[in-house]
């Protein structure tokens, strides 16, 4: 599991109002005791590199005898220093109005990685159906973030009375405020049974049914009932499909044996909703279809319509909540695809390492290269890996010793697609060796036979 180390920053209001791109504050009167500070302690629980934060908005409330008032809506880029995105938590001071001698109740609303500006909100009511369209975040088929970088959303909101006069004393006494992925994601996983020797080729794919492509963006889920509730949904329903790529490496085509745990195979991003409709019609599904290099197939559907924790009561889904993770657990058996399901908000799907890492891919356009007769092939890498992907040449497929019969040119490559050009020296010796690209902790094996010089 990979978790991301504490950092605190500390923020003031006036530096970060020059790296705003977007900002609405209100006129505070500057007579004594009208000003006042709060600090905002943002905690995000660990998480994993999706949940980098790269922008932050804050829409300050102040609660009155009518509906909450606006004091400041402002959008800050988080500070380009070394994990600054990546911080678990953040405490950030905001100048907003106090009263002497009064009621200081504020509601504030976190928005990070807004994927389009709410720059023009002006009153509280605008929230209630602010919509959160999956285009502006994902990918076509919801099964990663899509790449404008502007990253998974997350919301939180508070009501708090935390508002002094000095910076001093506000530091002293944060408001904690969480953070929530604004989304729900459903994670497959595969396992097969002793004996089967199924693996995961070409033709491969999965499928979750009765998904949606938008959601309400903030829930104030405080027992308040400010923003709203779950979104219902009745029509415009849609199926997202993962496929397996057409020269897959070696590890995204293994599925474990059960002893040896469960792979995560892909993950779908879906919004927060009811499903409560009659014979299920509205609740999520999940299709898989097995094609083996051996041409045998499998498949199985199953919905997500009850599931047991332990030795808890069986319980039925009703509705699709924010935050959660949805973890689908296939077991491939002989003649079958057994599937079994497990609930848990995102946190604990990390802790008990459900999750054990961003899903990547990797692929090559040759699975196999002869430079018999010529000198040179070029082979295209494509990865999405945010580090990119690195190769390297062996005698033998499992040897770790580098062989210098072949060039790569490069023998490195960012995130993308890059050609990979292999040139050989000349000679009559006929032999084999193995290009192994590698991103992350994936690997993909390009077979070269060529004659080299004695």
């Amino acid at each position: 599991m990979k978790t991301t180390a504490n950092i605190f920053l500390t923020l003031m209001l006036l530096w970060l109002s020059a790296c705003a791109s977007e900002s609405f504050e209100p006129d505070v009167p500057d007579t004594p005791g009208t000003k006042g500070v709060m600090e905002i302690e943002i905690v995000q629980q660990d998480g994993e590199a999706e949940d980098k934060m790269n922008t932050i908005r804050f829409l300050v409330f102040k609660q009155t005898s009518g509906f909450p008032e606006l004091e400041l809506n402002e959008l800050f880029d988080i500070p380009a220093v070394s994990g600054a995105g990546e911080a678990s938590e953040l405490r950030i001071i905001l100048e907003v109005t106090r009263k002497e001698n009064g009621d200081n109740s504020k509601i504030v609303v976190a928005v990070v990685n807004e994927p389009y500006s709410l720059g023009g909100i002006r009153n509280f009511s605008e929230l209630e159906d602010l919509t959160l369209d999956f285009a502006g975040f994902l990918n076509e088929n919801h099964t990663k973030l899509a790449e404008n970088g502007k990253g998974l959303p997350m919301t939180g909101e508070i009501q708090t009375n935390k508002v002094y006069p000095t910076e001093v004393e506000a530091r002293a006494t944060p408001a904690a405020l969480v953070l929530e992925r604004a989304v729900a994601r459903v994670d497959v996983y595969l396992r097969k049974e002793a004996g089967v020797t199924t693996d995961l080729a070409y033709g491969t794919n999965i499928s979750l049914h009765n998904t949606y492509d938008k959601e309400y963006f903030i829930r104030y889920k405080n027992g308040t009932g400010l923003f709203g509730p779950v979104q219902t949904v009745t029509s415009g329903f849609i199926s997202q499909t993962w496929e397996q790529s057409s020269s897959p490496a070696t590890e995204e085509k293994e599925i474990p044996d059960t002893e040896d745990g469960a792979r995560l195979i892909c993950s779908f991003y879906t919004p927060e909703r009811t499903c409560h409709a009659d014979q299920n019609a509205d609740k999520l599904a999940i299709e898989i279809n097995i094609t083996s290099t051996d041409g045998s197939t499998r498949n199985g559907t199953f919905i997500l319509d009850k599931f047991q924790q332990g030795n808890n009561p069986e319980e039925t889904i009703e509705a699709i909540y924010r935050n959660n993770n949805y973890r689908i657990t296939g077991t491939v058996e002989v003649d079958r695809i057994g599937m079994e399901l497990q609930v848990t908000d995102w946190q604990k799907a990390l802790d008990e390492d459900y999750v054990i890492t961003p899903v990547y891919e990797l692929s090559i356009s040759k699975a196999e290269v002869n430079l018999l007769t010529i000198t040179e092939e070029t082979v295209a890498i494509t990865t999405d890996h945010p580090d990119g992907w690195t190769a390297r040449v062996s005698s033998a497929i499992n040897s770790i010793i580098d062989d210098n019969s072949v060039v790569l040119t490069p023998d490195h490559g960012p995130k993308g697609t890059t050609n990979l050009v292999i040139s050989k020296s000349t000679g009559d010796l006929t032999r084999t060796v193995f290009i192994h690209v590698t991103a992350g902790n994936m690997t993909a094996i390009i077979v070269v036979t060529l004659r080299i010089s004695v």
